[in-house]
């Protein structure tokens, strides 16, 4: 089994998971079943298939399984036996602020967990639960462990890059310039310094931006 999470949109995911899909395949010269699961709603990106044609016929269709964690049940004994799954049920669309409290009680007072795995599944507990309720809803223990993660600077750094990536995406339907329906996505796997010097381009040249934003965002050729 092939398992990818994904927190964000990504256009290109479908290939990625293929990619994966295949190397896994050739690797270990077996059967592979691949699995998306989506973090959240905006994540989910195009419905499989994935497929391609060329010369006028189809020449791949790749399926993949997808998991929605919002729809989850996480009631299920099994699931809830489940330790290393406890963070993730704050994803349930039911799941309300108090599900922050038992999760983090439930994987503190686990007997079974290492001191490393307590704090690795504690860090991703508090990465959920404050996208989805806010960082002031995690208790100030699990708040500490959070701002002192270096996973947690990774997923600021991440909604940084969304939030310019909004901005371009602003700049270019004030200009009327036509975008790809992904274009927000694509720019925000820019790096930091790219998309800095794309917004200052836009407030001092912006007929050179709109020429840049239009190249940023073009869908690459098959």
């Amino acid at each position: 089994m092939e398992v990818e999470l994904q927190a964000q949109a990504d256009p290109d995911f479908a290939r990625r998971l293929l990619d994966y899909t295949i190397r896994v395949h050739l690797r270990e010269d077996m059967p592979v079943l691949p699995v998306a699961v989506f973090l959240v709603p905006e994540a989910e990106g195009t419905a499989p298939p994935y497929t391609f044609a060329c010369a006028g016929r189809q020449v791949l269709s790749f399926d993949f399984q997808v998991v929605r964690l919002w729809e989850v049940d996480f009631s299920q004994p099994a699931l809830q036996a489940a330790t290393a799954l406890l963070p993730l049920s704050v994803m349930e669309a039911r799941a309300g602020p108090e599900r922050v409290a038992w999760a983090e009680a439930r994987l503190r007072q686990e007997p079974s967990l290492s001191s490393a795995e307590r704090l690795d599944l504690l860090v991703v507990l508090g990465t959920l639960a404050s996208r989805r309720f806010g960082l002031q809803r995690l208790s100030q223990s699990l708040r500490s462990i959070m701002l002192d993660s270096p996973f947690w600077e990774e997923q600021r750094a991440l909604e940084r890059a969304r939030e310019r990536a909004r901005t371009l995406v602003t700049f270019a339907s004030v200009r009327g310039l036509a975008l790809p329906t992904d274009a927000e996505q694509r720019l925000a796997q820019l790096d930091a310094v790219t998309l800095e010097a794309l917004i200052k381009q836009a407030f001092t040249t912006p007929d050179a931006a709109a020429t840049a934003l239009l190249a940023a965002t073009r869908p690459p050729e098959h």
